[in-house]
């Protein structure tokens, strides 16, 4: 059983994608003014704006420590990651202005499903922290096509495979990507977010 536990602020996703076949849109009306609209944004997950990304979606209110269904995509795109299982839905843990979402390492997670996208260049941003790391590959994101791993088919963003002490391994995999490897340059304590 995976007892890992982290904790995400902010998942930003950037394919990298030609002008011709980029969609312009704008960030939803909730996204973080501070962050500038990027070209080729596909999946903005904001912990701190999922409240106003409730009401202005005429849903549930999004309160500390209530167990989400959705995690409401900022982009503009309309790509809401969801959790239909009341039981493994994660809790959002509010702050003043900053907002995080708390995964339990077993059954919490969001899903997106049949997407259609593809890309051979992408910028991945996390904002996590983790409290740590048992090995086997704890996974902080994963993207894979329907049916496939996703080490073969997508990305995946892991601690790595080794039992750590500190938070110093960032393990990214994928198609064309060649087994283990640690990108991480710092090692940190657990439990302090972390930009990666």
């Amino acid at each position: 059983m995976i007892r890992e536990k982290w904790w995400a602020a902010v998942l930003g996703i950037a394919w990298a994608v030609s002008a011709a076949a980029a969609n312009a849109v704008e960030p939803a009306a909730w996204a973080d003014k501070r962050l500038p609209a990027m070209d080729g944004m596909v999946l903005w997950l904001d912990a701190s704006a999922q409240p106003a990304a409730a009401r202005a979606r005429r849903a549930t209110a999004s309160g500390n420590g209530d167990g989400l269904e959705y995690w409401f995509d900022s982009s503009g795109n309309d790509r809401h990651a969801r959790q239909s299982e009341e039981k493994a839905r994660l809790a959002l843990r509010l702050d003043g202005e900053l907002g995080s979402i708390r995964f339990d390492g077993r059954s919490s997670h969001f899903s997106l499903n049949d997407l259609g996208l593809s890309s051979k260049e992408l910028t991945i941003f996390l904002v996590v922290a983790p409290s740590n790391n048992e090995g086997s590959f704890r996974g902080m994101f994963s993207a894979h096509a329907k049916g496939e791993d996703d080490f073969r088919s997508g990305i995946n963003i892991d601690l790595g495979p080794y039992r750590t002490g500190m938070f110093d391994t960032i393990n990214v995999e994928g198609a064309g990507i060649v087994g283990i490897q640690n990108l991480r340059t710092q090692s940190g304590p657990f439990l302090e977010f972390r930009r990666v």
